[in-house]
């Protein structure tokens, strides 16, 4: 006898209950299952209320980002946010007025919390350089964070300046052992310890880099202090004191400046 024609002898009532119970039986283990990842340790969430935090070198660019031309955005325009993405020294160089300073460094994210207490009806527009993905890095972590009138800038900086929009640039000033006035808060911009393996007592670390921001703990001390900065560095050219100097105007520090030459032990440690 062929299969086909003991299926068909099958009684109907009987391959509906079979199909009842297997239904039944698979419906009781999904409950077991749901129970026991209820009742355990550290359970998987059947909905996910939040992004999940994964950080990668690399975060991924979404596909669909929304773009606005310079044209498009009205000259003075009080509603418009501006956010540049690249580090301190193309920032330093020139960026447009009043844009945050928030670098979207390889190995880290921004603090976003300014950007959600901005008036209704804002507009963010991020720009960095048309060479880089970081402004498209950063428009992307700003959609999942789901705020609105979040745009990028095309052509990045440049475009803003090849239609004849105005810029700012950051100057650090230099500073002379004779001009100061004994209560600066010193950088030390060096990595390297000095030659007998110590460091100036008094002085706060904040060598240069690209990949990660200057350290928390240290950067709040110097946003803190009321006393005027100086950053010094013992390489002649003095261009990584200069980079720090940068970096901690870019962030809001009023008062900083670049020694020429070395701190005295006096100076630092008083």
């Amino acid at each position: 006898m062929k299969v086909k024609d003991i299926f068909m002898e099958m009684p109907v009532k009987a391959l509906g209950l079979s199909a009842l119970e297997a239904l039944g039986i698979t419906f009781v283990i999904f409950l077991i299952a749901i129970l026991f990842n209820h009742l355990r340790p550290g359970s998987i969430p059947l909905v996910r209320k939040t992004p999940f935090e994964v950080y990668t070198l690399c975060p991924e660019v979404s596909g669909k980002l929304p773009r606005i031309s310079v044209d498009k955005l009205p000259p003075g325009e009080k509603r418009l946010f501006f956010v540049d993405s690249r580090l301190s020294g193309p920032y330093c160089k020139s960026h447009i007025p009043d844009a945050a300073f928030m670098p979207m460094y390889p190995l880290d994210i921004p603090d976003f919390s300014r950007l959600k207490n901005l008036p209704p009806g804002s507009w963010i527009i991020v720009y960095g350089a048309t060479d880089l993905q970081s402004d498209e890095r950063m428009v992307s972590e700003l959609m999942k964070l789901k705020l609105r009138g979040v745009y990028l800038l095309e052509g990045g900086i440049a475009s803003w300046v090849s239609a004849g929009r105005s810029v700012n640039n950051v100057v650090t000033e230099e500073i002379t052992h004779d001009k100061l006035k004994g209560n600066e808060l010193f950088i030390d911009a060096d990595e390297e310890l000095l030659p007998d393996g110590k460091r100036y007592k008094n002085a706060l670390i904040i060598p240069p880099d690209n990949d990660i921001p200057p350290e928390k703990s240290v950067l709040e001390k110097v946003l803190k202090s009321s006393a005027d900065v100086v950053v010094f560095t013992r390489e002649k050219s003095m261009k990584k004191a200069l980079d720090v100097g940068c970096e901690l105007k870019a962030r809001g520090v009023k008062v900083v400046r670049v020694l020429k030459g070395l701190p005295t032990l006096k100076e630092v440690e008083k």
